[in-house]
């Protein structure tokens, strides 16, 4: 694997929640927990990678409801209980990332995109749930996207919709993402606002290499 390759392969692991650790200076520089004032400078902070289309319906101040355009992705899932969904973002991960760098029916490289969304559904420990994980395809393969050789991952077409959306910089671990994403159904509640309760979407869109304005951002479907 050439250095460039490895280097990719980094951003986008971290990107899908699996960085390796981190020096302690990065970590330490990177702790930036400045806020983007919505919905402008957001909109704007996908940098070098293509993200998806979406208007700003309404901002609340803590929040924000967005209206996503129509989109395809390349996803895959499992199946467990909620410790092992937990555990198994490095596996889904791969099959993503294979499809990416070639494995599919065309032998395409395609570029990376922003965010790499996770759909986590809500079991409870013991219960059995569904996660899913994400990437889009940008534009230019949006209308004839190749095919996986890998059966694990698949193509989605997803209609447009919309989210209620937090944001909040750093890098966050499981414990401060359920914090804020909490912090949103608390706004939700306080502004009588209807949502899908049975899963939410964690979207991340930096390489490990961000140390200032890191976006991360909890969804929940609106209703």
């Amino acid at each position: 694997m050439s250095g460039k390759q490895i280097i990719i392969c980094m951003c986008i692991l971290f990107l899908s929640g699996e960085a390796l650790a981190l020096p302690w200076w990065l970590n330490f520089w990177s702790s930036d927990t400045t806020e983007y004032t919505y919905p402008a400078e957001v909109a704007n902070s996908c940098k070098e990678n293509e993200c998806p289309s979406y208007t700003v319906v309404n901002s609340f101040g803590d929040y924000e409801l967005r209206r996503y355009e129509p989109s395809v992705w390349i996803a895959t899932n499992v199946t467990g209980r909620s410790n092992e969904l937990r555990s198994a973002k490095r596996s889904m991960f791969w099959s993503l990332f294979r499809y990416i760098t070639g494995a599919n029916t065309e032998g395409t490289k395609i570029k990376m995109t922003a965010p790499v969304l996770k759909n986590m559904s809500r079991a409870c420990d013991t219960c059995e749930g569904i996660s899913t994980m994400y990437f889009m395809i940008p534009a230019k393969h949006r209308n004839n996207p190749p095919a996986p050789t890998n059966s694990a991952a698949y193509l989605v077409n997803m209609p447009a919709m919309e989210v209620y959306v937090r944001y909040f910089g750093g890098r966050p671990s499981n414990n401060e993402k359920m914090t804020q994403l909490e912090n949103l159904e608390q706004s939700l509640t306080r502004d009588a606002k209807n949502y899908e309760s049975s899963y939410y979407i964690e979207a991340g869109y930096d390489s490990p290499w961000t140390m200032f304005k890191r976006r991360n951002e909890m969804w929940l479907v609106a209703k």
